[in-house]
């Protein structure tokens, strides 16, 4: 910023007595906004590139857009005579391009490296965007090559159209020189006034392969420098070393497919953004520059992989494993390196580190040592905590339980198994990774019986049976008696209701409906006899019908038919033959 207001970006240069060249900001060649990460200046090559971000002026959009840029000066520009008098003759821009399809534009660069190749550079930048708050977003990396970045500066112009105050696509006739080219002189005025309003270019810059070189979810990048090493195999890789607005350094390498992450390493202790990045490739040391001072990182942990198998599986081009001395080893450095084992493209390690067997040492070969395992004795209906460490990205994690998968452990997203301590719960836990076809365990826990009696380390006893609390092979007879007896109980309480059922469907069907026959006809059904042993009325012309009478037969709970000469204690009348009723 060239002001104490801080709202006047320049690109400026100093030649000491010769003339002061700065960028003009009534031209408004970069806007009040513009915040530069980085610039570079490429051997054996007569320009610099400067790397920054704006709010872009020629998309017509509601919402303020930011947009990543790439700007290129030549070294040789001294200004002009009479035009751009103490100004840049050769300043132009371009848009950098970094997305993923389907997703949002990765529009705001935190940081770019330049990495030197004969004849030019390949040039590494971290985005986020705009439109993520917090850690809820994406961080990408994207690699430009330098063809890619001259192919734009060399094509077409945009230029603001005064009536419509729109940029639109430059169609008049080319100059010779090309104007913005470092071949331009100082005195074609022509070519000067038209780089007076023909700065920004049409052309978007392209990363490598159309796409990011590797997207992280969850974090943010705030620095990168990117170093190229030399295998086992004698081929080259690019190492990638990025640090986060939280204080961790991912290392990765850059692969055919996609680049793997070999490792994490948290920096501090307290959370806070990297400041700078510094690589001293000659020294094999990394210096991190943040608000405290400076941490010196060694480029390679080799000797933290234990054995073959972990060490190829680390894919790390800076470590081998070597056959010979049996460890794993820095290959920088190394005089021969023919009979030391190393894979960067995911070959399995069980087919390589048996493969150098023969001049390895007993250890080489096989799976890595367990670790050493925890005793813990937490109190009955304690909450356990058993974390499981990720020594790889790319490898996926399980554990072994001893008595299978229990309804009194729960496992977290980051493969923490929580544990109820119970008296069945006694036992051995492993957590165990797998990756490329290859198994190992990497933590090895041991829970043990509050009362004191300690389970085999596979939770079993000698007979195979589950381990009981008391140091014994545990007796499921009560469990039988119990699951028995619940059985009978219930098989007799349904056969109990079934015979209630089928006893209330006869009685259901033996009801009385009515006191007469019901298909016998009117004429012989007898006649209704009061219970006092009287004669029964005949009916009235106008009384019920047939229908109605059954009716009331079946609303009655029971309707008794006597015979003329029973009463209703079942005593035979002696009632003379037309005597009185």
């Amino acid at each position: 910023m060239n002001n104490f207001q801080g709202n006047e970006p320049i690109i400026s240069r100093s030649l000491g007595s010769r003339t002061l060249l700065k960028t003009d900001a009534f031209l408004r060649w970069l806007s009040a906004d513009a915040a530069f990460v980085a610039s570079f200046s490429i051997p054996r090559d007569d320009k610099v590139y400067f790397f920054f971000e704006e709010t872009a002026e020629e998309f017509d959009f509601f919402e303020r857009l930011l947009v990543p840029r790439v700007a290129r000066v030549c070294k040789s520009d001294v200004g002009g005579d009479k035009v751009l008098q103490k100004k840049w003759t050769t300043f132009l821009k371009a848009q950098l391009l970094c997305s993923q399809p389907g997703h949002f534009p990765f529009n705001v660069i935190h940081h770019a490296f330049a990495l030197p190749q004969p004849g030019g550079a390949d040039f590494y930048a971290v985005f986020t965007s705009q439109w993520q708050e917090g850690r809820a977003g994406s961080a990408a990396v994207c690699a430009y090559s330098h063809e890619e970045l001259e192919k734009v500066f060399e094509g077409k112009y945009k230029e603001l159209n005064k009536e419509s105050s729109r940029w639109t696509v430059y169609g008049g006739p080319d100059m010779s020189p090309r104007p913005g080219s470092c071949s331009m002189g100082p005195s074609s005025d022509k070519a000067l006034t038209f780089m007076k309003d023909h700065f920004l270019m049409d052309g978007k810059v392209s990363p490598t392969q159309g796409r990011p070189l590797l997207v992280k979810t969850d974090v943010t990048y705030t620095r990168i420098v990117v170093d190229e090493t030399r295998g086992a195999s004698g081929t080259i890789y690019r190492v990638l070393f990025l640090a986060t607005a939280d204080g961790f350094l991912h290392k990765a390498v850059e692969l055919p497919g996609a680049p793997h992450i070999v490792e994490s390493i948290q920096l501090f202790g307290t959370p806070e953004p990297v400041k700078n990045l510094l690589l001293a490739p000659g020294k094999g040391i990394l210096y991190v520059g943040y608000s405290g001072g400076v941490l010196q990182v060694p480029l390679a942990n080799c000797s933290l992989h234990r054995s073959c198998a972990e060490c190829v599986l680390a894919r790390d081009p800076y470590c081998g494993w070597n056959s010979a001395e049996g460890s794993c080893q820095p290959t920088r450095g190394a005089q021969d390196t023919s009979t030391w084992l190393q894979d960067i493209e995911a070959e399995s390690p069980a087919t390589l580190c048996h493969r150098g067997r023969s001049v390895a040492m007993p250890r080489a070969w096989g799976a890595p040592e367990d670790p050493t395992a925890e005793r813990l004795t937490p109190p009955l209906n304690a909450v356990v905590r058993l974390p499981c460490p990720h020594p790889s990205a790319l490898a996926t994690y399980h554990w072994q339980q001893p008595h299978g998968d229990r309804g009194d452990t729960a496992l977290l997203p980051d493969h923490t198994l929580v544990v109820i301590m119970q008296r069945g719960t006694a036992g051995t836990y492993k957590c165990q990774a797998t990756e490329n076809g290859y198994t190992w365990t990497v933590a090895h826990y041991q829970l043990r019986d509050p009362s004191g009696a300690t389970p085999p380390p596979d939770g079993l006893a000698e007979d195979g049976l589950p381990w009981g609390s008391s140091g014994a092979p545990r007796s499921y007879w009560p469990q039988f008696v119990t699951v028995t007896v619940l059985l009978a109980v219930t098989l007799a309480a349904v056969a109990c209701l079934a015979l209630l059922a089928y006893h209330e469907q006869l009685k259901a069907r033996s009801k009385v409906r009515g006191c007469s026959a019901p298909h016998s006809p009117p004429t012989q059904r007898r006649e209704k006899v009061p219970l006092n042993g009287g004669t029964g009325e005949p009916a009235a012309p106008g009384g019920t019908t047939e229908e109605e009478e059954e009716e009331e037969e079946g609303s009655q709970p029971c309707c008794l038919q006597l015979d003329g000469d029973i009463d209703a204690d079942n005593n035979r009348l002696r009632v003379p033959m037309g005597g009185p009723a």
